[in-house]
């Protein structure tokens, strides 16, 4: 991904991106800017007497600041529930899927967090929702040409079919095979 101005600071971008939300969610919504601090470097591995290898992280050769827009629902509405479910949605530049073993454009792949449903089929290891198969044409899957209240929409869906899964065992929306082995899905 290239490294020019962030799309995320781009009223161009964001503008036509959130304005529907805005608009009919305004008073439930807000949005604020955030940024961490990322550490580059050599992998560093010690190979121990027996031969074995320690892996012991990255060498940093520098940090880098990543930025993040982020937005938050106070609560939504899930079919089936009585209480509303905050959500949280992350934008970064880039988005990195364990299966695609690449970085994806940011825009299209943002880290949308709701509810918690512990050993969730469709959950990546730090509890974001697994909403759509990023191989998928743009034509099954979200993108940030659908607009922030859309997304919001498709994590409500996606809490429903939890709830039906947690009741039953069985996911009743359609899912792509990840070609993720069960192993790594928690990991991703």
């Amino acid at each position: 991904m290239s490294r020019g101005p962030w799309y995320g600071d781009d009223p161009e971008w964001y503008g036509p991106f959130d304005a529907d939300a805005f608009g009919s969610l305004g008073r439930h919504l807000s949005v604020r800017r955030a940024s961490r601090m990322l550490t580059y470097g050599d992998a560093a591995a010690v190979r121990m007497d027996c031969g074995r290898v320690v892996p012991l992280g990255r060498l940093p050769l520098g940090y880098a600041e990543e930025p993040a827009r982020v937005y938050r629902h106070e609560g939504i509405d899930v079919q089936g529930r009585t209480e509303r479910v905050a959500v949280t949605v992350v934008f970064r530049p880039t988005r990195w899927y364990p299966g695609e073993l690449r970085l994806l454009d940011g825009r299209n792949f943002p880290s949308v967090y709701a509810g918690q449903l512990d050993e969730a089929p469709h959950r990546f290891a730090d509890g974001s929702l697994c909403l759509y198969f990023p191989r998928d044409p743009v034509q099954r899957r979200w993108t940030a040409q659908n607009g922030l209240r859309t997304l919001l929409s498709l994590a409500a869906d996606h809490l429903f079919f939890e709830d039906v899964y947690r009741d039953t065992g069985e996911w009743i929306a359609p899912q792509a095979e990840h070609g993720f082995p069960a192993d790594r899905r928690r990991a991703a």
